[in-house]
């Protein structure tokens, strides 16, 4: 049968998007590069008035009772502000340390053990069994592995006449201007700010979509080991209204773009 109207050809749409998220507070936002995925679901509860003047129960009337709506959101780009707001922190968080130096006795090695000093960039001074007298030296190399950012080292080999030893150790000064991020894990309740999305495709109309209140939190399982492909993380986004905003715009906004 031949159709009657002519049919819709032409408003097909594959979605894709680039996003940035401000945390509140912040006068600029931080691009989400590569996002594998990102939803929007909206949450609307109704009350119901089923009347019975008639001869069975009959819905008459839905009235809201409450609006919401959360968002899912899979990264690839691990970014400082992605890192952030899985771990639960706040994104500017630095390593700081001051210039140190400190003497640490270690009481009994075990070879292929890892000991750790407390201080970061660090540089061995000395290191012996801590004699008095006649003190045997150890070398790095040889008696132990040294990885001097962390402040760590393995002790390789036991060694005649020694059971532990000292240390003379020094940590360079580490200041926050380096950026060298350095997060609590669930130091916060979750990462609150403005997520932007630019749409990008070709097929449909791009458009441009703001929400001025979200709230991320991690939602699913890293891999830090293990897995044949990228990092991913994996967020919920609570959407909160902004009461500041025009009724019609209190959660957010779609604007569809030219181009």
């Amino acid at each position: 049968m031949a159709n009657k109207f002519l049919p819709l050809t032409e408003d097909y749409t594959k979605y894709s998007l680039q996003g940035s998220f401000q945390p509140h507070g912040e006068e600029g936002a931080y691009k989400l590069g590569d996002l594998e995925a990102l939803g929007y679901t909206p949450e609307v509860q109704e009350m119901e008035r089923w009347s019975r003047e008639f001869a069975e129960k009959t819905l008459v009337r839905t009235d809201p009772l409450q609006k919401g709506a959360t968002i899912s959101l899979t990264a690839l780009s691990i970014s400082d502000l992605v890192r952030a707001a899985f771990v639960m922190d706040d994104v500017d968080q630095f390593l700081e340390q001051a210039a140190t130096t400190k003497t640490v006795t270690f009481t009994k090695f075990v070879a292929g053990r890892i000991y750790s000093t407390g201080l970061r960039d660090a540089t061995v001074t000395t290191f012996d069994d801590g004699a008095v007298t006649d003190a045997i030296e150890f070398v790095e190399g040889t008696h132990y592995r040294w990885v001097g950012e962390t402040g760590d080292f393995e002790w390789l080999s036991k060694t005649a006449g020694a059971d532990g030893g000292e240390m003379e150790v020094s940590g360079a000064a580490i200041t926050a201007a380096e950026g060298r991020q350095q997060l609590g894990l669930m130091a916060n309740s979750g990462l609150r700010g403005k997520l932007t999305l630019w749409g990008s495709n070709e097929i449909g109309d791009p458009v441009h979509v703001e929400f001025w209140d979200v709230k991320l939190t991690p939602s699913g399982e890293v891999a830090l080991q293990g897995g044949d492909d990228y990092t991913q993380m994996q967020f919920t986004g609570r959407v909160y209204a902004d009461g500041t905003k025009p009724s019609r715009f209190r959660y957010g906004r779609m604007t569809v773009l030219k181009s």
